[in-house]
């Protein structure tokens, strides 16, 4: 199991290979939060032979603490309010595609590997699954990558470039 904090969103991303469900995208599992003040949603994604993505998405700065228990296993995720000063949030641009369904998820994380290019997979407001690319500083140098990743990735996906804050769930793509 590899587990990471990553940004743009912020969220506990957690890997674990060689684990899969039955049923792909779990788009129930955001539902289970929606009095928390704390935590906004969760993901889970099978993410084809990478195994299983758990993503928790905070709704403020946090802090996690991970562990396993046994008897039963279990994993737990510890989740406090973070006591370090909110980071000066900046923009970035995401360079993102349009919604994936079905068997486009695996191709786009084949195609992106293919390409050289370190993929994730992020959920819109709309639990809306799609695949990102990569984070600029600015949208020039975003709308340059993009058109270079078309070229990589043939014409199997369409990206678009997004801006967005570090805790800002994506906007639905127009």
């Amino acid at each position: 199991m590899k587990v990471e904090t990553e940004f743009y969103p912020m969220r506990l991303a957690i890997r674990m290979p060689g684990s899969r469900s039955q049923g792909g995208v779990d788009l129930a599992a955001g539902d289970l939060f929606t009095r928390s003040k704390l935590i906004s949603g969760m993901d889970i994604f099978d993410a084809c032979a990478g195994g299983q993505h758990l993503s928790i998405i905070p709704a403020r700065p946090v802090e996690f603490e991970v562990f396993t228990l046994t008897s039963p296993p279990r994993l737990v995720i510890d989740v406090i309010l973070s006591r370090m000063p909110p980071m000066r949030e900046e923009r970035k641009y995401s360079v993102r595609t349009l919604p994936l369904y079905g068997d486009q998820v695996c191709l786009f994380l084949e195609e992106a590997a293919n390409a050289g290019v370190t993929p994730r997979l992020i959920t819109d407001s709309d639990r809306q699954v799609f695949g990102e690319l990569g984070l600029y500083d600015d949208a020039e140098e975003a709308f340059s990558a993009a058109a270079r990743l078309r070229d990589s990735l043939g014409k199997q996906f369409s990206l678009t470039v997004k801006p967005r804050g570090m805790m800002t769930v994506p906007a639905v793509v127009p």
